[in-house]
């Protein structure tokens, strides 16, 4: 899989490089990023039967998700979905959202663009 590399750093760049050869299809296919995000949890000792918020954090601020997100815009199912979750937010006519998602902001981007004067947190 090729991606933009531009904003990453070295060791972010190796970790997703690291991270493409778990997957069996070039480029992954959802199922594939799925696993990959529980190979993380897994090598991060991750357990939901004994939250750990440190193991927890470090598996949020993991490379994985600039994966997730580079996936996502090229997805499109996933697309189809932040743009049904947007086009919803605009019909509820809220002046404020906040955003506590796993991704990149493309969800935030969709909705900025469908409605720049909402103000996201």
């Amino acid at each position: 899989m090729k991606f933009d590399t531009q904003g990453l750093s070295p060791a972010e760049e190796q970790e997703i490089n690291r991270l493409l050869t778990f997957s069996h299809n070039d480029p992954p296919e959802l199922e594939d990023i799925w696993k990959i995000m529980d190979r993380v949890w897994d090598e991060l000792e991750c357990d939901n039967s004994h939250p750990n918020s440190e193991k927890i954090a470090q598996y949020y601020q993991h490379p994985v998700w600039i994966l997730n997100g580079i996936f996502i815009e090229n997805h499109e199912l996933s697309l189809q979905h932040r743009e049904a979750i947007a086009s919803w937010v605009i019909k509820m006519n809220f002046n404020k959202i906040l955003d506590f998602g796993g991704g990149i902001g493309i969800l935030d981007s969709i909705i900025a663009e469908k409605n720049s004067q909402i103000i996201i947190d």
